[in-house]
C-alpha cells in the first residue's frame, strides 16, 4: 500500500514538474518568437546581399549594428541592365511595424515599378538615423571641411543645415570596388559624436 501511494505521489510530482517546464518553455517561445523572426529575416537578407555581391563582384555588405536597427534596404535599378545596382540601407533610432504599403505583394510591385527599385527588406516604420548608400562605380568619398581620425585612417565629413533648419552630416568610405556614402540625420539624441562612432563601426565592418 505504501509503495502504491509513493508511486502515485512520484507520478504527480513528475507530472507537475513537466507541466511547469512546458509552461515556461511556451512563455519563452512566445516572447522570443518576434526576435527569432527578425533574425531569420536578416539572415536571409545577408545571404541575398552576398549573392548580389558575388554576381557583380563588388563590395556589397550589410553591417548590422546592435543599437540601430535596419529599417529598409533596396537596390536602385541602373540605367543599363548590365551595370551593377546601387544599394541603399536605412538605419533607425527605433523600429516599428512594417509599413502598410509593403505588406501586400501587388502594392509592393507597384511601388518598385514607380520608384525603379528592388526592395530587399522593409520598409519598417521608425525615425531614420542614417542613409548608407553603396555606389559600386563612383565611390562614396566626401571632400569635407572636417576630418575624423581612426588610427591611421582619415575620414572627411561635412555638416549641412537646410532651410528648414534640419541638420545632416555627410561622409563617405571608399572601398576597393566603389564606396559607401553616408548621410546622418542630426537630432537631439543623435549628434556629431554618435555619427563618428557609427562611422567607426562601418569602417570596422566594411574593411
Amino acid at each position: 500500500m505504501k509503495r502504491k501511494i509513493c508511486l502515485i505521489l512520484f507520478i504527480v510530482i513528475v507530472g507537475t514538474m513537466f507541466l511547469t517546464a512546458c509552461s515556461k518553455k511556451g512563455d519563452l517561445s512566445a516572447s522570443d518568437q518576434e526576435t527569432e523572426i527578425k533574425n531569420e529575416e536578416l539572415n536571409k537578407l545577408k545571404k541575398r546581399i552576398a549573392s548580389i555581391d558575388k554576381e557583380y563582384e563588388g563590395s556589397y555588405k550589410l553591417p548590422i549594428h546592435p543599437q540601430y536597427p535596419i529599417l529598409h534596404v533596396f537596390l536602385a535599378k541602373p540605367p543599363i541592365p548590365s551595370m551593377p545596382p546601387d544599394m541603399v540601407i536605412y538605419y533607425g533610432l527605433d523600429k516599428g511595424e512594417l509599413h502598410e504599403l509593403f505588406k501586400e505583394e501587388k502594392q509592393l510591385a507597384l511601388y518598385e515599378k514607380s520608384r525603379e527599385e528592388d526592395v530587399l527588406y522593409g520598409y519598417y516604420e521608425g525615425n531614420i538615423m542614417a542613409e548608407v548608400s553603396y555606389y559600386p562605380i563612383k565611390g562614396g568619398k566626401v571632400d569635407g571641411k572636417n576630418t575624423w581620425k581612426f588610427n591611421d585612417i582619415e575620414v572627411s565629413y561635412e555638416i549641412l543645415t537646410q532651410q528648414d533648419q534640419k541638420q545632416y552630416i555627410i561622409t563617405g568610405i571608399d572601398q576597393e570596388k566603389g564606396g559607401y556614402w553616408i548621410r546622418y540625420h542630426i537630432t537631439d539624441t543623435f549628434g556629431e559624436d554618435e555619427a563618428r562612432e557609427f562611422t567607426e563601426f562601418l569602417l570596422n565592418e566594411l574593411n
